[in-house]
């Protein structure tokens, strides 16, 4: 299409994820630049995501260039995820952001919390209990009612939403964002033993995705609260977003908040 660009940096040939590429390869920087440049087109051209789905270091050699170990290596610089399913592109939503239709002065956040998701679900009532003269516990009473409060059904919640916010502020420590906000979210879980053969393959018939509960609209719950006052002002300022599961090596979360329209303030 006319007019129809791929964003580059300015500073690719210097990174010192090129320059690694370049010496374990052999391969000339200028090349190195042709191949990316073509996995980007793709992934703008095939995705809405950022995920190729059933594509692996052969697939990205026939459509880029290249051949297998190449895009092993890539994959080791932190470019590119290999999943069981097909191929993500870590911060694909910045690098195509501006030729989207993006503001070109927002605020990009992106940060990773290492550890088991905890979703956020209903609050239950507990019951607030009471040592009577011999020693039994009671229900504490107010005229005439049992006194409750109200918590989360999920134990882990409060440790999972600190790691989170740890992480959070480790990434970002600028003024609060407090205009229209696109939130992405990647959630990472290792394959159950059940997947695999005695002899340690994967079974023809594993699932590509992970299905199981908890659903990624309350995984994603637990992290939009988590970063209010943390990152913005408040979570009814996400205007767009996405959530995605898969399967991975470990428990993993990348969490993407990117500032539409640049609005921030202060913090106190």
């Amino acid at each position: 299409m006319a007019g129809d660009y791929i964003p580059f940096d300015h500073d690719f040939p210097e990174k010192p994820e090129t320059i690694a590429i370049h010496e374990k390869s052999g391969v000339t920087i200028a090349e190195i630049m042709l191949r990316c440049h073509k996995l980007w087109r793709a992934f703008d051209r095939h995705t809405v995501d950022g995920f190729l789905p059933n594509v692996g270091p052969k697939g990205l050699a026939a459509l880029c260039g290249g051949d297998e170990n190449f895009w092993i290596l890539v994959a080791e610089m932190g470019w590119l995820i290999f999943h069981d399913g097909g191929v993500e592109m870590p911060g694909f939503a910045q690098r195509l952001c501006g030729r989207r239709g993006c503001a070109m002065n927002t605020e990009i956040i992106t940060f990773e919390v290492f550890g088991k998701q905890s979703p956020q679900g209903s609050k239950i009532a507990q019951v607030i209990y009471r040592r009577d003269a011999a020693g039994k516990p009671v229900p504490v009473m107010k005229n005439g009612r049992v006194i409750t409060v109200a918590r989360n059904d999920c134990d882990n919640l409060p440790s999972w939403r600190g790691a989170v916010i740890d992480a959070a502020r480790r990434a970002y420590s600028g003024p609060l964002l407090t205009g229209a906000i696109s939130f992405e979210v990647w959630f990472y879980r290792p394959r159950p033993k059940a997947h695999f053969t005695a002899a340690g393959k994967l079974k023809a018939s594993a699932p590509v995705f992970p299905l199981p509960k908890p659903d990624n609209s309350k995984l994603r719950r637990a992290i939009e609260d988590s970063l209010t006052g943390v990152l913005y002002r408040d979570d009814a300022l996400i205007t767009d977003g996405a959530d995605h599961k898969r399967f991975g090596e470990c428990y993993r979360t990348v969490v993407t908040v990117n500032s539409l329209d640049g609005a921030t303030e202060e913090r106190w």
